[in-house]
């Protein structure tokens, strides 16, 4: 990889004597990085950057800018995590102790070391705190009309959930009868369970144009076309005609559409219904 093409930018950078030498640090991201070429002498290794090369993991060297006789130039840098790991292979305790040393001159925790130092091993240097500066006292007045706002939009809310539809319990009974095989009912059971009597409910039905009150008493319009489907014995509507599942989802949907529901809607009606005042 060319100088050009991983070049990181150093935030804090720090010259430290160690053992005579002096050792130039700098801290990318977060980490602790070394001069490869001014370990040369205290790794034993001549060809000290393309050891490093070879020996690291990724993201563990790339190039910083220092000046040399005057004009920029790049040097390789390379990780505390790797020189941590080159110590180990090594046996160079001296090298350990300059890490640390290192570490100290940035008031970093000493990190440990283990037989496979990877990056996420070592310790960073811990971002300064933000200051946080206190809150002014909020506004009495502000604070009462906020307090406003909210429960008006409390109120909303449950006006709105009071007139979105809610979940027939007559329609799901329905539907766990037909699970249960129990297909039909008589017309005089259905008057019942919107609590008409047989009578009541077939002038219901007539006044809505769903029968057709002549000797037959029968279905009428679009009911009259699905024929078989709404009355097991079609076409006659008695009291011990039989209403099929579909017959009598078929017929709730219509009445409902004009106000009139089962009884046991009504019930949940009372037991959920809002009492909202703004």
């Amino acid at each position: 990889m060319k100088p050009s093409e991983n070049i990181k930018l150093a935030t804090r950078k720090q010259r430290v004597s160690f053992d005579g030498n002096q050792y130039n640090t700098c801290i990318i991201e977060g980490r602790l990085f070394f001069i490869a070429t001014e370990l040369r002498d205290i790794v034993g290794i001549s060809n000290i950057q393309q050891y490093f090369e070879i020996h690291s993991r990724q993201n563990e060297t790339c190039y910083v800018r220092g000046v040399a006789s005057g004009k920029l130039s790049s040097r390789k840098a390379v990780s505390e995590s790797a020189v941590r790991r080159v110590a180990l292979r090594r046996k160079r305790s001296n090298l350990i102790k300059l890490v640390e040393t290192m570490r100290a001159s940035y008031s970093m925790p000493i990190a440990k070391t283990t037989s496979d130092d990877l990056i996420d091993s070592v310790a960073p240097i811990e971002p300064t705190k933000p200051v946080v500066t206190p809150v002014a006292s909020v506004d009495p007045e502000l604070k009462r009309m906020v307090e406003r706002l909210q429960a008006s939009n409390d109120a909303l809310k449950a006006m709105v959930a009071k007139l979105q539809p809610k979940p027939s319990g007559y329609v799901d009974g329905l539907q766990r009868q037909s699970k249960n095989n129990i297909t039909a009912k008589t017309t005089a059971q259905v008057a019942a369970d919107y609590g008409y009597s047989l009578a009541g409910f077939k002038a219901k039905l007539v006044g809505f144009g769903m029968i057709e009150d002549n000797e037959m008493i029968e279905l009428s319009g679009s009911l009259s076309r699905q024929g078989r489907d709404i009355l097991k014995n079609y076409p006659k509507i008695t009291d011990e005609q039989l209403w099929t599942i579909k017959g009598q989802i078929t017929l709730y949907e219509l009445l409902a559409a004009k106000d009139v529901i089962p009884l046991i809607d009504k019930l949940n009606d009372i037991e959920t219904g809002y009492n909202i005042s703004i």
